[in-house]
């Protein structure tokens, strides 16, 4: 159930890029980027949607394809959150943003943070229950 949540959180995630996307970067001048970046996000939905499909049909590459997945994420946002306090700014600094999408968007990336890295520890902490080939 916990990691049902933690995936949950993830989805929330890429439906929030939409707005996040088209308030800061959509240009119709610009159709070829705008594509390379629809593209780029649809090949990283498709990698963790490719893990959870795997692994619910109990796949022991689903698995590793979802705890990639999560790393890759988790430290995604770990590095951005350290890299902000680095250069001068305050922990979660855009919480307080003035921009009502920005402030959401950031939100649940502040989130996921936490969520992919929960997910992570729940999913290797149980494999061997999950997977009894990984014991």
């Amino acid at each position: 159930m916990r990691v049902w949540a933690c995936l949950a959180i993830i989805l929330a995630n890429f439906i929030a890029q939409v707005p996040y996307f088209l308030h800061l970067y959509a240009r119709t001048q610009a159709f070829l980027i705008d594509l390379r970046s629809f593209l780029i996000m649809g090949a990283v939905f498709a990698f963790f949607l490719a893990g959870v499909l795997l692994f619910l049909q109990r796949r022991v590459s689903g698995f590793w394809l979802l705890n990639s997945f999560l790393l890759i994420e988790f430290l995604f946002y770990l590095f951005s959150t350290v890299h902000s306090v680095l250069n001068g700014f305050p922990l979660f600094f855009q919480v307080a943003n003035p921009d009502l999408i920005l402030r959401a968007v950031y939100s649940i990336g502040y989130l996921n943070l936490f969520a992919s890295g929960y997910c992570l520890f729940v999913l290797i902490q149980k494999r061997t229950a999950l997977f009894p080939s990984l014991a």
